[in-house]
């Protein structure tokens, strides 16, 4: 007599292997099979230390339910992580919600919809719904708003979710190198089946003596030092970096207040991580995020390129309470760098030779025209005290640099610096400017307006300075080309510290505690 179906709420985990029909015709039936059982193995070993519950193996995926969802997302990115030591890419997706269960089967939308979601995911990624976002809030989990989409057979519009970090494990990047992927695959469709281990026939003398040494290792081991990859950010620790936290694929500003970071993606993302305990969130922008800085209650966001429903730049104001976004003025198009201060926010427009102020009170614009003496890029821009409250403007084709003040605001001094100006910080008594283009930093003293130090970074190995900022400690300088972050010593002028880091380091900004963050972006 057939099982009566009950209704239980569980979390659906789908996956497959990425390329199946090309990897089993290279391979043959019989290699192909091989692998296709080492795939299993692995999968069914993080089922096991998952709590999930293996439903069905159609082909070469696994359906799969879970009592919480933290468990099946936790599943599949190890999963998808293990996997690649075989040469291959799997993609999961997994949603949360009722199902009717009969038996060892499970039925019903939510299942469904699992399996449509597996199918938005690519190589190597876990893609989540909104449910399952919601109810994994407490994790560590590194989340990034994927897309919008209308799933087939399933109504209305879906917010989908890549995972980009599960506790310290950073989302793996593709199978790509076709060579090391085969080499994989040849070992992993050759090789016999593993042995079964018998575990009464290891001494449980042996056994306590490693789980002495263990401890005794972890008594006396030293900090981990991290070197942050692509796409993550990392706050530094003295002379290390903290574990780096993903923060999407391809970074390219970063400011901070509010008790986050905040990112700009290239992927019409901005992401923020929680400096009190790492957490991160994101969600989509309107256009290319390009520039960021904080004041007024709001994160402010230019969109340098213009937007879908814009032929201008626009800047964006996005509430840290509610992390709502909405368009707050347009610049002329090539608008990206920003900052605030004085009350107000200042975009640099390098197309126009001017900058625009705006009002958050008011809501008005005015725009500040830079001398034309020569053809002017304004590519840079820094609020500083440094003889009263003033707007830095650097100029990207030449090596000047303006200081804005008063009411009306107007440009009251043109300094000039050893090269093109790419990045301003504050000092505590001198304006600091890194130059991509010289491989140089320069500190100017704004009272006698002299190049009080300049260093050639690029002589000593910081190639392409692309940004740079102050604290206690020093000054900072992310090198995006030699991959690394330099601290000088403002007193002496000289670099006191340099820290690898495994891609290029694009944004440096000091916190409202003092410390450093570092964005890294892919070469």
């Amino acid at each position: 007599m057939p099982k009566t179906p009950s209704n239980v709420l569980r979390a659906v985990l789908f996956t497959d292997v990425v390329g199946s029909t090309e990897l089993a015709r290279e391979l043959g039936d019989q290699r192909w099979a091989r692998l296709l059982e080492a795939q299993r193995r692995v999968v069914r070993e993080e089922l096991r230390a998952n709590r999930g519950r293996e439903i069905d193996t159609a082909g070469d995926g696994f359906f799969a339910v879970f009592e919480g969802p933290a468990d099946a997302v936790r599943c599949a990115f190890v999963a998808a992580r293990r996997v690649q030591d075989l040469g291959l890419d799997i993609r999961a997706g997994v949603h949360f919600g009722e199902i009717e269960r009969a038996g060892d089967k499970a039925h019903g939308i939510v299942v469904h919809t699992g399996a449509r979601v597996m199918g938005r995911a690519g190589a190597a990624e876990v893609v989540i719904t909104q449910t399952v976002k919601d109810l994994v809030a407490g994790a560590r989990f590194g989340l990034a708003e994927k897309e919008v989409v209308e799933l087939k057979g399933v109504p209305g519009s879906w917010t989908l979710y890549d995972v980009v970090q599960v506790d310290d494990g950073l989302r793996p990047e593709p199978v790509e190198d076709a060579t090391v992927a085969s080499e994989r695959r040849e070992r992993a469709s050759t090789a016999p089946p593993p042995r079964t281990r018998r575990p009464w026939l290891v001494p449980a003398a042996i056994a306590g003596v490693l789980a002495l040494a263990v401890a005794a290792f972890a008594a006396f081991r030293p900090a981990p030092t991290y070197l942050p990859g692509a796409g993550t950010v990392a706050r530094i620790d003295g002379d290390r970096f903290d574990r780096p936290i993903a923060v999407g694929s391809f970074p390219i500003a970063m400011t901070e207040g509010y008790g986050r970071v905040w990112v700009m993606d290239r992927q019409s993302q901005i992401y923020w991580v929680q400096e009190q305990d790492g957490s991160t969130g994101s969600r989509g922008t309107d256009g290319v995020p390009t520039g960021a800085t904080i004041g007024a209650g709001a994160v402010w966001i230019t969109a340098g390129f213009g937007t879908a429903g814009s032929p201008d730049a626009t800047v964006s104001r996005l509430d840290p309470a509610t992390e709502q976004v909405s368009a707050a003025f347009t610049t002329p198009i090539g608008s990206q760098a920003i900052t605030f201060g004085d009350g107000a926010v200042w975009v640099a427009d390098p197309n126009t030779v001017s900058v625009t102020r705006f009002d958050p009170v008011s809501r008005r614009t005015e725009t500040i025209s830079l001398p034309r003496s020569h053809t002017a890029q304004p590519d840079s821009i820094a609020f500083g005290q440094l003889g009263g409250p003033a707007i830095w403007v650097g100029d990207a084709l030449s090596s000047d640099l303006y200081r804005l003040s008063g009411v009306p605001t107007k440009v009251d001094r043109t300094y000039t610096v050893g090269g093109p100006p790419t990045a301003i910080a504050m000092g505590t008594d001198a304006v600091w400017v890194a130059s991509e283009q010289r491989d140089s930093v320069y500190a100017l003293d704004p009272a006698t307006g002299s190049i009080r130090t300049s260093i050639d970074v690029g002589g000593q190995g910081c190639n392409a300075p692309a940004s740079i900022a102050v604290n206690a400690a020093g000054v900072w300088v992310a090198c995006s080309l030699s991959e690394q972050v330099i601290r000088i010593d403002p007193t002496q002028g000289v670099i006191v510290e340099t820290l690898p880091v495994a891609a290029a380091p694009i944004a440096v900004a000091t916190a409202q505690d003092g410390s450093v963050w570092v964005a890294v972006q892919p070469r």
